[in-house]
């Protein structure tokens, strides 16, 4: 959700979910973006946010220019530099700053693609649970810890992706209406 005011000295952003931003500097008019007690205050920048209501972390990735970082709870203010990630975790209220590797996951979500690069079959569910309204449920622990490179479009019927996925023999799933269920071969 984005507002303005022509009353206000500031452009915000309330975030629930994920969001790639790119902003213009002024800096009479802040923007900033607000999640739960979280905020990240923008410098002029090309960054993504993720803020998931069933992920305990957030997470900050920048690309270019500069973000703040600021937890009002605990007392946190970052400055991120061009090729990092911040990330937060909402229960211990620690954060880590770690440089990013590889941002192609951040670049492929911009541009539509779903990038997994030695992802837990765990990470690639959550991420197909969000973009494509479905339940993912394990029936063994063993098979969440499986491990894959694979790159897809998001036009792709999620009943492709997990064909494709299963090809690899490494698992497989049943699907009951919207839920899916993964186990071990």
């Amino acid at each position: 959700a984005y507002r303005k005011s022509f009353f206000s000295r500031k452009r915000s952003a309330e975030l629930k979910g994920e969001a790639y931003f790119e902003i213009a500097h002024n800096p009479y008019l802040p923007f900033v973006v607000t999640s739960d007690n979280s905020q990240i205050k923008v410098l002029g920048t090309k960054f993504n946010v993720r803020s998931n209501e069933d992920e305990d972390y957030l997470s900050a990735t920048l690309m270019e220019g500069s973000i703040l970082f600021s937890e009002n709870n605990a007392n946190i203010h970052v400055k991120i530099k061009p090729g990092e990630e911040l990330i937060f975790d909402k229960s211990t209220q620690a954060y880590q700053l770690k440089n990013l590797l590889n941002p192609t996951e951040i670049l492929g979500w911009m541009e539509g693609r779903l990038i997994f690069e030695n992802n837990s079959l765990e990470e690639i569910a959550k991420s197909l649970e969000r973009n494509y309204n479905v339940r993912i449920r394990f029936a063994d622990n063993t098979v969440k810890q499986k491990r894959f490179n694979a790159e897809f479009e998001m036009a792709d019927n999620i009943y492709q992706i997990l064909s494709i996925l299963e090809l690899t023999d490494k698992f497989t799933y049943k699907i009951n209406k919207r839920e899916i269920v993964i186990s071990s071969k």
